[in-house]
């Protein structure tokens, strides 16, 4: 067992690995509770329904990626165990322009679909339709953005620097609250809100991508691809797909359920509640 694979599995590392992702998720959660309200308020019941199946659709956006972010993660710690650090640039490489050309397929899809969803699948008020519509138009733009982020945090998680994660997540949590507070002084329509939602995207890709030049310092050097790394790639990320595609559903898909069969509005009474539920449940079943 070589140093670096010593110091990966450390005890003492993994414990501080379980703070840093709780953390992660405690402290938006906190900001989310005292930021809703004021959203809810200030923009309406109809918007705001509008707002959290757009915060679930982004997050499901990551089932574009058909597993590679899981695989990447598992193949990167693989070869750091077997002393194949020469390899890892390339392998990273290949996954990020297979998740780059999928996050661009994602993106043509829930574009063309977007008109459909709006005006056919979910209850959105006539006065809503058009600023909808536009938000999703935005919103399809973001998926190239979060299935690139999803590889690059996989990398940098198979180095076990959740202390870099944490460092970007916990804003990156606070700004997905945060933000469409900000732009209330201005405007209360829904695209300006996604717009700044589509920037955070943006801003933690690229916070993600120099994390991942600062703890690999030769994916720097030149890109390289490596044809032989795409079996290993999809063969797992394939397993992966069918669990990336069911989790979200379950979790989240709820909100879009019940903005098309009852109405926007009711998303904004269920949300709240639903998410406070699902994030003291997931800090309960946390190993401590």
């Amino acid at each position: 067992m070589n140093a670096r694979h010593k110091e990966l599995t450390r005890g003492s590392r993994l414990a501080k690995n379980v703070v840093w992702n709780l953390l992660s998720v405690a402290v938006p959660f906190l900001v989310a509770i005292i930021t809703i309200p004021i959203l809810i308020d200030a923009i309406g019941k109809e918007r705001f329904g509008l707002l959290a199946i757009s915060w679930m659709f982004v997050g499901y956006f990551s089932l574009f990626d058909f597993g590679l972010g899981r695989a990447l993660t598992v193949l990167v710690a693989k070869y750091l165990g077997e002393s194949r650090e020469q390899e890892i640039p390339s392998l990273v490489w290949t996954a990020l322009t297979l998740m780059s050309i999928l996050g661009v397929v994602g993106f043509v899809v829930i574009l063309w679909l977007s008109p459909w969803l709006v005006d056919e699948v979910l209850k959105v008020p006539p006065e809503l339709v058009g600023e909808t519509r536009r938000a999703f138009y935005l919103l399809s733009a973001s998926i190239p953005l979060v299935i690139i982020t999803v590889g690059l945090r996989g990398v940098i998680g198979a180095y076990q620097r959740f202390d870099l994660l944490t460092a970007v997540r916990i804003p990156m949590g606070i700004l997905t609250f945060v933000g469409p507070v900000a732009v209330l002084p201005f405007s209360v329509s829904l695209y300006p809100i996604v717009a700044v939602l589509l920037a955070g995207r943006f801003l933690a890709t690229l916070v993600h991508l120099l994390l991942l030049f600062r703890i690999l310092l030769e994916i720097k050097q030149h890109y390289m691809l490596d044809s032989r790394q795409i079996r290993p790639l999809l063969g797992f990320g394939g397993w992966m797909t069918i669990s990336n595609m069911i989790v979200p559903m379950m979790v989240s898909m709820d909100r879009f359920v019940i903005g098309a069969v009852l109405s926007v509005t009711a998303v904004a009474f269920y949300t709240t509640p639903a998410e406070r539920q699902g994030r003291l449940k997931a800090e309960a079943v946390s190993p401590r």
